[in-house]
């Protein structure tokens, strides 16, 4: 699986609260005292207040009111309880996703009780590490380790998880089953602590952090790139980056929280268990090729069976505008052209477009800058049963930072008026190309 550019997720491994710190703070959090909490957890008083003293001097805020009762979580404490609590309990489904794998290497409380009140940031940081690297000396690197040091973190996160978690053979270094599922949650856990310091930025006035929009391409159009740039003039101090690549390779950054939010044709929700499908619109397909194409001199045309002696550029197998693109023509009677040239960048399939002869079926959203220059055009055909659902895919469960919460926001917003400016455009475009025949 490609690497994607994370959201500085070893900047995030070494800088993080302490884990031993936020279990102190969320023990105190549950049980109102200090006193309590330290029986709870096992350690003295004194580490307990120490540890909570040193995370809030960490996310610069005061989570608790000390009165005479107790102790009483502040609004920022609030904030940070409920991160945390989602953060351990990501920790706590790994467990119980390796019991199911790996049955009876212990019991799962023994598991839960290892991986939720015992592992650190150091082991988490070195399993991301060789996931990284994807050998030992270049992961201890990465994590900035020893290859010895390296190697102990991870064999007492193995014993902690009681699974296996990375193999070893010729020199190369991969995670196992367990290891993936455990590397998914760490990075869920891990995501949640980095919107805490950020839902506290905001509590200040202050909207901070970082956002990876995962785009797909020849699906978005002007949208992703009009969202992005609307929500850094409103919040300068956002860091947004914008990725594209293929949905099974966007989705995983999904489920590894290294992609925030996918913007594109949907795929079928009932495939994505972990995944929230929202539509913004229902897009179609049209015809397109360079002006000029001898198509424009053929006139009248009934359909796409006039055109399946073309030469087309069609879009890659598996994906919604593939699946359009055989639907359109079976619509019309004919069976689909063979897939000689397949192809998905924007770039490419533009330049193909203008330098050749061949045919697209693409929505004008792809294209809209090139059919307002007058180098590309619409082929006045009837194109039936392209609709495609464009929308925003994100992890089921999740509940986004603030600066997501604007940038969807943007999104959706924007949706609309480049909904309403496509269809408007798309409708121009084919009555111009049936005069001018």
């Amino acid at each position: 699986m490609a690497v994607l550019p994370s959201a500085c997720m070893n900047e995030t491994l070494l800088t993080a609260v302490q884990w031993h710190k936020l279990r102190a703070f969320s023990a105190v959090a549950e049980h109102g005292s200090v006193h309590r909490a330290a029986r709870a957890i096992h350690l003295s008083q004194p580490a307990v207040s120490r540890a909570v003293q040193q995370t809030e001097v960490a996310l610069g805020a005061a989570l608790f009111d000390r009165t005479t009762k107790g102790m009483v979580l502040t609004t920022a404490g609030r904030y940070v309880q409920f991160r945390v609590g989602r953060a351990l309990n990501e920790l706590r489904v790994a467990v119980s996703a390796i019991a199911v794998r790996i049955p009876d290497a212990c019991g799962v409380q023994q598991r839960r009780r290892g991986l939720v009140e015992v592992v650190n940031e150091r082991m988490l940081a070195s399993l991301v590490a060789v996931w990284r690297g994807g050998n030992e000396r270049v992961a201890a690197d990465f994590a900035g380790l020893s290859v010895p040091a390296l190697q102990r973190n991870l064999r007492q996160l193995e014993q902690l998880a009681c699974a296996p978690l990375v193999t070893r053979s010729g020199g190369a270094a991969r995670l196992t089953d367990a290891g993936e599922i455990l590397l998914r949650h760490a990075q869920l856990a891990l995501a949640e602590i980095r919107v805490a310091r950020e839902e506290l930025a905001s509590m200040q006035g202050r909207l901070a952090g970082r956002l990876v929009v995962g785009a797909l391409p020849l699906s978005s159009g002007h949208l992703v790139p009009g969202a992005v740039d609307r929500t850094l003039r409103a919040h300068p101090d956002l860091h947004i980056s914008i990725i594209d690549g293929t949905y099974e390779t966007l989705s995983h950054g999904l489920r590894c929280a290294e992609v925030n939010v996918i913007v594109g044709a949907l795929r079928a929700a009932e495939n994505e268990p972990y995944v929230i499908h929202e539509t913004l619109f229902t897009d179609s397909l049209n015809v397109v090729a360079r002006v000029g194409h001898p198509v424009f001199r053929r006139g009248a045309l009934r359909g796409l069976r006039d055109l399946i002696g073309e030469t087309w550029l069609m879009p890659l197998s598996g994906t919604p505008s593939h699946a359009a693109f055989e639907r359109a023509f079976r619509a019309d009677g004919v069976e689909p052209p063979a897939a000689r040239l397949q192809g998905n960048s924007p770039a490419i399939v533009r330049s193909l477009l203008l330098s050749s002869d061949r045919l697209a079926l693409l929505s004008v959203r792809q294209v809209q800058h090139e059919l307002q220059q007058g180098i590309l055009k619409v082929v006045p055909v009837d194109v039936r049963h392209t609709e495609r659902r464009i929308g925003l895919a994100t992890l089921r469960d999740s509940v986004p930072s603030p600066g997501m919460t604007v940038l969807l926001g943007a999104l959706r917003d924007l949706s609309g008026t480049a909904r309403g400016e496509a269809d408007q455009y798309c409708n121009a475009a084919s009555q111009n190309a049936s005069l001018s025949l």
